[in-house]
């Protein structure tokens, strides 16, 4: 039973670690992301070289170029919204994004250095460093990803027939559509939603009550009886989506964007 239950709190971690955002969160994954892009960088030299001629046929210019590509593909990245949210909310639109950041960055880069008559970088090099720099960034956010969910089953492996209670954020018709998908797959309690619609605010949806508007999650005396925030707002409304998910990582609690395959 004891092992059980460090079993359980082992992944409940996990899972939580998994959600975390905020600039903590944001810098790390930057942090990351730059490590992976100047290691593909030097595969790509392994690929083309050798181990032999790996150092000795770069120049001396080459780690300004390389500084130069990581710093050009962090802002991109940035800028496309990578950083916004935690690895394991990583799905085809992400996927895109880093495909049509690193890919753009890793074409414009080759333009400027052919230009620049940096002839000692490797040509190949700078079509191999897009194409493994994608594989690497997609592979690192597709392992949390996987791992989160992993944990996500385990926790409610070691807890069968428990209740994950949650609260709501967003109560407009695609919270009522998931609301009516959790509770056809049971083991869900919806306590309460919160949304800023002034229309919304003292009555309830699908009977749950909304409590407030978003940004009064944080302060709620219900946050301490629920372990998850689920944000129920479709990503394709981009700003109210984003700011849901940073109010709702704030909280602490486990977040789930409303993903079918995962609640």
């Amino acid at each position: 039973m004891q092992e059980s239950g460090t079993s359980e709190g082992l992944w409940k971690r996990v899972a939580q670690l998994a959600s975390r955002g905020g600039p903590g969160a944001a810098a790390l994954a930057a942090f990351s992301d730059a490590l992976a892009l100047a290691a593909c960088w030097h595969l790509a030299y392994l690929f083309r070289m050798g181990v032999e001629r790996w150092q000795p046929a770069r120049a001396w210019y080459d780690d300004y170029v390389l500084a130069a590509m990581v710093c050009a593909n962090l802002l991109g990245l940035a800028w496309a919204g990578l950083y916004r949210m935690p690895w394991r909310f990583f799905g085809f639109a992400e996927l895109s994004r880093v495909v049509a950041v690193v890919g753009g960055v890793g074409v414009v880069g080759g333009v400027v250095v052919v230009s620049a008559e940096l002839s000692k970088v490797a040509r190949s090099v700078l079509v191999l460093h897009p194409v493994f720099s994608i594989l690497a960034l997609c592979l690192m956010r597709m392992v949390v990803r996987v791992v989160w969910e992993h944990a996500q089953r385990q926790v409610a492996a070691a807890q069968p027939g428990a209740v994950r209670r949650a609260l709501l954020l967003g109560a407009g018709p695609s919270a009522q559509v998931l609301v009516q998908r959790l509770r056809g797959q049971g083991g869900w309690l919806v306590v309460a939603a919160f949304d800023d619609a002034p229309a919304l605010q003292g009555r309830s949806v699908l009977g749950i009550p909304v409590k407030g508007r978003l940004g009064a999650v944080a302060e709620s005396k219900l946050l301490p009886k629920v372990d998850y925030v689920i944000v129920a707002i479709p990503p394709a409304q981009e700003a109210e989506h984003a700011r849901a998910m940073e109010l709702a990582y704030r909280t602490g609690k486990t977040v789930v964007p409303w993903e079918p395959a995962v609640v």
